[in-house]
């Protein structure tokens, strides 16, 4: 898979105003968030393992629009996790996952989730699981964003193939450390929210805003597998779309 799954370094404009950086949180902090990309079913207790590399593609080009605006923006922004899946009991697993080391990105994250799979039918391959999530990215150390959020997966299995859909809802805190925060637009007033929470003069942080978002959304996706190994692809649909696929092996 080799260096194409490099993630390639980002460039964030300057002088962001509020909207801007709502607009920069949901590109960089939304669409960036955990994604399930595994079977439906448990790993099958305690001995179930799983490692796996993923591609990950957002719409990054409205970030030249932002702001100071740039000259030039990729228009996607691709980057790699890896993931480790451990399960816990029959019906729960932790997964871990995070961006590999690259010196051409300045782009670092983690995060990871639980999946508890509450309900399995008798007579049908069916499933039903619970997935609490988390992830935290860094762009450069101008931008940081924490991702929380939670959802419900519907799961449908036969033989190999597994098909799995749901929704949940999802939380992002984000801080701007710019340098340079764009001046409040007529109409809009410097909140609580535009500084950094217990710093009411911003002096000792200079620059610095916070600004969080949250909302729903809904995926789908496929698992196949072959012996130990598997492939999964995930759609992911926030405001914009978000596509990501994984290779791994399970044990």
């Amino acid at each position: 898979m080799g260096s194409n799954l490099g993630a390639h370094a980002l460039t964030l404009p300057s002088s962001l105003n509020k909207d801007d950086r709502i607009e920069a949180l949901r590109i960089l902090g939304t669409s960036t968030s955990s994604k399930m990309l595994t079977s439906p079913y448990s790993l099958g207790g305690y001995p179930g393992i799983e490692v796996g590399i993923s591609l990950e593609v957002i719409n990054t080009q409205d970030l030249a629009t932002l702001g100071s605006e740039l000259d030039k923006v990729e228009d996607e922004f691709r980057f790699p996790r890896l993931y480790i899946g451990k399960g816990l009991y029959y019906d729960v697993d932790l997964f871990l996952h995070f961006i590999p080391y690259n010196e051409n990105a300045d782009v670092s994250e983690y995060g990871g989730f639980v999946k508890w799979v509450f309900y399995e039918a008798h007579f049908l391959p069916l499933t039903f699981s619970f997935r609490p999530h988390f992830s935290t990215i860094n762009v450069g150390d101008k931008y940081t964003s924490r991702s929380v959020g939670a959802d419900l997966v519907v799961g449908i299995s036969s033989n190999n193939f597994s098909l799995y859909f749901g929704g949940g809802q999802l939380t992002t805190e984000a801080s701007f450390m710019d340098g340079e925060t764009g001046e409040p637009t007529e109409g809009e007033e410097a909140d609580q929210d535009d500084i950094v929470q217990g710093d009411t003069d911003n002096s000792t942080h200079p620059g610095t805003a916070n600004e969080s978002h949250s909302e729903t959304y809904g995926f789908i996706g496929v698992s196949l597998q072959q012996g130990q190994l598997f492939l999964a692809a995930q759609m992911d649909r926030y405001r914009d779309t978000v596509f990501s696929a994984k290779l791994g092996v399970r044990f």
